[in-house]
């Protein structure tokens, strides 16, 4: 099943940001959906797509598991391995990871290029070498 970002608000009263995903999936998939989120389930008044709210943005796209409790969550599983993997190996390795999860969960298609470093100019011969 996946959870495709619509839009955010600002709850009333907390001042706590909502995050709005419609849910797409299987007609069992969403059925188990339905099931799962009993009275909290609800749909968007004009597509009539089953909506997930989430109190953590969980990417453009995420998958949602329904848990053995019965609560539907954003499998994070993947970004966790991501996020432990830049923090072995750290340094350039580690920003570029740390790049390209971040452009993943953005939904880019690309990662963010670093910005490229260059040679520098190359100059003349210390007097007396170039006449050699």
């Amino acid at each position: 099943m996946k959870a495709i970002f619509e839009r955010s608000y600002v709850k009333s009263g907390t001042g706590n940001d909502v995050y709005v995903y419609s849910v797409e999936g299987t007609d069992t998939e969403l059925a188990n959906y339905k099931k799962a989120q009993g009275k909290n389930y609800r749909e968007d008044k004009e597509s009539g797509k089953a909506l997930w709210f989430s109190s953590r943005y969980s990417g453009e796209v995420a998958d949602l598991i329904i848990t053995s409790k019965g609560s539907v969550i954003a499998d994070m599983s993947e970004m966790r391995k991501q996020a432990s993997l830049v923090a072995q190996f750290g340094g350039n390795l580690g920003q570029a990871m740390a790049e390209a999860a971040a452009a993943k969960l953005l939904g880019n298609k690309k990662p963010v290029a670093s910005t490229p470093t260059t040679e520098p100019e190359a100059t003349a011969e210390p007097d007396g070498l170039d006449k050699l």
